[in-house]
């Protein structure tokens, strides 16, 4: 890079700093390789850029001449101090005989005790509005930096708000992508997770039910042949009380995958709706009236309807409480109980998968559907002192 630009040339710095922000792959180097290409072009002693994070804290995330990388980077807050000024105003600003209190300031600039520096420092503008990073580039001997390099410094601090939005948007799409692969992978566990179910529900319910509804229908057929026709009434009573049976099972496999109250009445309804079903455990429910999406509904009552049913399997528990409340522009579902406990995993994540408590509980299918949402599953639990599950759904109300 050194001669790339010997004299002073805007052409030249702009040309030269396009090619090498667009061609680099790489942001900090590219940064890097910008405060050099700055420093000569203006005949500076160094620069530093300033990169700018979420919270609006700046941070050294590149220097020319590259040093050594201290313990600790330095940091300023938005507004602090001159750098700071200028990321928040978005105006360039030189400091002629400048004396930088901060010792990790000064090392960075190269200074001796009480030695002062003159310094440019210009706002790499964001095309989107904003600043995206503070270029300063200082000069040991007491200059004034001329309308001409300040003019040409900005050009350039603006190709590197563009660099920088550019590498944002493309770290924000990766994101984006490997979340929706996640989401997909979710749902797809989720929708065979219920296929499962509904499998088990009509082999151990209705499929028995019915292998028992044809022996007693060929037995009464046989009785009838044989004239036997008390046999064959016995038979074909049992028959209709079999087949009773079937449309009951075959109604809560149903059950399972819709729900009439749910969808004529809302979540509130059809959470005291399934609480009263619940059979050996009492379910109280304390839920309010909600204008929630009809599939935000959906996923908090199988969340409900998963955790109760645990409840029911494991906990060995007396009582439970189903609550669902609005806590700011957020929805929290809780169920508790009065069980036995066990240890539970606090905050769920994916990397329960597999693992023996997330499978006797239940938990990633709950944490599944909380995921799609963009929520958060927590289980809270000691033994002895029961069971909390709660799901967290952020940002769902007005």
């Amino acid at each position: 890079m050194t001669g790339e630009v010997p004299l002073f040339d805007e052409r030249t710095l702009l040309s030269t700093a396009s090619r090498l922000l667009a061609r680099e792959p790489s942001l900090p180097v590219a940064l890097a390789d910008t405060a050099r290409l700055l420093t000569e072009a203006l005949s500076g002693d160094g620069c530093l850029v300033y990169g700018i994070e979420a919270n609006g804290e700046l941070v050294v995330s590149a220097t020319f001449p590259v040093r050594p990388p201290p313990k600790e980077p330095l940091r300023m807050p938005s507004g602090f101090g001159v750098t700071g000024r200028v990321a928040a105003d978005g105006i360039p600003a030189v400091l002629v005989d400048d004396n930088p209190r901060n010792a990790l300031h000064r090392e960075l600039l190269g200074l001796e005790p009480g030695q002062l520096v003159s310094r440019l420092c210009v706002p790499a503008r964001s095309p989107q509005g904003g600043c995206a990073a503070v270029l300063a580039v200082h000069s040991l001997a007491r200059r004034e930096f001329t309308s001409g390099e300040i003019d040409a410094a900005q050009r350039v601090a603006d190709l590197v708000g563009l660099r920088v939005q550019l590498a944002r948007a493309s770290s924000a799409l990766g994101d984006f992508e490997d979340r929706w692969e996640s989401l997909v992978a979710a749902t797809v566990t989720a929708q065979e997770g219920e296929r499962r179910r509904v499998a088990g529900d009509l082999h151990d319910g209705v499929t028995q039910a019915l292998a028992s509804l044809t022996f007693h229908l060929s037995a009464a057929e046989v009785a009838l042949t044989e004239r036997d026709y008390d046999y064959g009434i016995d038979q074909v009573r049992a028959a209709r009380a079999t087949a009773d049976l079937a449309f009951a099972e075959a109604r809560n496999a149903i059950s399972g995958l819709h729900s009439p109250v749910l969808e004529d009445l809302g979540l509130a309804a059809g959470l005291v709706s399934m609480a009263r079903a619940v059979p050996n455990v009492q379910v109280e429910v304390d839920a309010q009236d909600l204008d929630l999406p009809v599939y935000v509904e959906a996923a908090l009552f199988r969340i409900a309807q998963e955790a109760v049913q645990n409840v029911v399997k494991h906990a060995d528990a007396v009582r439970a409480l189903v609550s669902l409340v609005k806590r700011g522009r957020s929805i929290v579902l809780r169920v508790s109980d009065d069980g036995r406990g066990f240890d539970a995993p606090g905050r769920v994540s994916s990397a329960l998968r597999g693992r023996d408590a997330a499978s006797q509980y239940g938990l990633m299918g709950m944490y599944e559907r909380v995921q799609l949402l963009g929520g958060h599953l927590s289980v809270t639990s000691d033994r002895g002192e029961g069971t909390t599950v709660e799901a967290v759904i952020p940002e769902v109300m007005n």
